[in-house]
């Protein structure tokens, strides 16, 4: 129960995050199992710089993202947080012309 409920939680952030800011981007998978995709002719570039940017804040969310027994109720709120701060960086490069970065 804990991982489904912690990864449930996971993905409806990262959902929230990326609608709250216009990216075209959805949680695919089962809440212990699943992947954040990018739609759109930028997908590729959302992708490599959602990774970037949540690597520069500590969050190592990978290809696939797995939940385990040891994420806190910390750990997820953390990486929510950070899910909103990439959410922004991304919708400022969505309003700059593809591969034009600042």
């Amino acid at each position: 129960d804990h991982i489904w409920r912690q990864g449930s939680t996971l993905m409806a952030g990262f959902t929230a995050a990326m609608n709250r800011h216009g990216i075209p981007a959805e949680a695919e998978g089962i809440p212990v199992c699943w992947r954040q995709t990018f739609k759109g002719p930028r997908a590729n570039e959302l992708k490599m710089a959602f990774l970037s940017e949540s690597a520069k804040r500590g969050i190592l969310p990978g290809l696939i993202t797995y939940v385990g027994y040891s994420h806190s109720d910390e750990d997820i709120r953390r990486t929510i947080e950070v899910y909103h701060e990439v959410a922004e960086v991304l919708e400022q490069m969505l309003e700059a012309p593809a591969g034009v970065t600042g």
